[in-house]
């Protein structure tokens, strides 16, 4: 019978690549709406500028109420700017008059700096000067589409990369074995112990004296690694003991503490850079918000849409530090609570069985 690689996932990727280009699409439709507006913003660039004369100017907020009216003339929450302009071209004066739905921060720059007699550089299609621009050469209010889009293409390009490796996985490398610290010795295993004059505790076995040496050097006490052995050497003057101890069992305990001590301090260690990191870009973050947007919000009382981003932006890496903190100090309390426990557990969960 033939098995053919990768069958059984291969409706999955064809299911995780057709959402992916899903997705990639999706991220297309905004930059598409937006598309003529860009195009029609970097025509006006080329424009010339003349200063208008703010004559009349009403801002609006609209809410709809069905119960009385059945609605305004927009979506209900909105904020409208009726404003005219006067401006003159080759001495000729042109008005115009508009009434275009805005942000409330938008709202609030019209009120504080283009009050009502204020002027207001706008640019002018020479062709047809009643064709203006308010605010030429803005292309901020671009970037979240493409914004939406770039994520969109990163996020399909790992699904599509993620599904790929799920399938047809990578050939790992073969692991070389560490060999192991412990000395060969003919001597059976026993723990007897002697006292130095600082008060070290030494085994005469020299397998056990490796043993114990590897323990200290995780970080646990003479007072543990003698609470240990002495229950080692109390099962094993149990006659109703069948735990066998020999070389075997020495070699397991080695491989159990360098795990143990390896698996959960290199995960510290990685949440340690991780929080590093999201304290650096929380203070960046803090440090731009505070420059940006409280300058910004005292002026307006509002803020733009980039304020909020960097307003979220802090606030999201600064819980992330503090999970990241928490997530270590755990870990580390885990780890202070010292191998000789999580191995006495081991020995009465053993003790139990046999």
């Amino acid at each position: 019978m033939s098995v053919k690689h990768g069958g059984p996932n291969q409706p999955s990727l064809k299911a995780n690549i057709g959402f992916a280009v899903f997705i990639f699409l999706s991220g297309c439709i905004w930059p598409l709406m937006v598309h003529g507006d860009f195009l029609d913003e970097a025509d006006a660039h080329s424009w010339d500028t003349v200063d208008a004369t703010v004559v009349d100017l009403q801002i609006i907020y609209d809410i709809c109420d069905d119960d009385i009216d059945g609605g305004g003339d927009g979506t209900c929450g909105e904020y409208i700017a009726s404003y005219r302009l006067e401006f003159f071209v080759n001495n000729e004066s042109f008005t115009v008059s508009e009434r275009e739905t805005v942000s409330h921060y938008t709202s609030r720059v019209w009120e504080v700096d283009y009050p009502v007699n204020s002027t207001r550089e706008i640019a002018y299609d020479d062709a047809e000067p009643l064709n203006i621009d308010i605010d030429q050469g803005n292309y901020v209010r671009f970037i979240p589409p493409i914004l939406v889009a770039l994520l969109c293409t990163l996020f399909a390009a790992l699904l599509v990369y993620a599904s790929i490796i799920m399938v047809y996985g990578t050939k790992s490398k073969p692991s070389k074995k560490k060999e192991s610290d412990i000395p060969l010795s003919d001597e059976p295993i026993h723990f007897t112990s002697t006292k130095s004059v600082w008060g070290e505790l030494h085994f005469t076995h020299p397998s056990v004296e490796a043993l114990a040496k590897k323990m200290k050097s995780f970080a646990c006490t003479t007072a543990e690694i003698a609470e240990f052995f002495s229950k080692c050497e109390t099962l094993q003057e149990d006659s109703k003991n069948n735990i066998a101890f020999d070389r075997e069992w020495i070699l397991k305990f080695e491989q159990f503490t360098e795990e143990y001590d390896s698996e959960l301090r290199i995960f510290a260690s990685q949440n340690l850079k991780i929080r590093r990191v999201l304290i650096r870009i929380s203070a960046f973050m803090l440090l731009v918000t505070l420059l940006l947007g409280v300058p910004m919000f005292t002026k307006y009382g509002a803020l733009a849409w980039y304020g909020w981003v960097l307003i979220l932006s802090t606030l999201s890496s600064s819980g992330f530090t503090f999970l990241f903190s928490s997530i270590n100090g755990t870990v580390d309390e885990t780890i202070e609570q010292g191998l000789s426990a999580t191995m006495i557990e081991i020995l009465e969960e053993k003790e139990e069985d046999t």
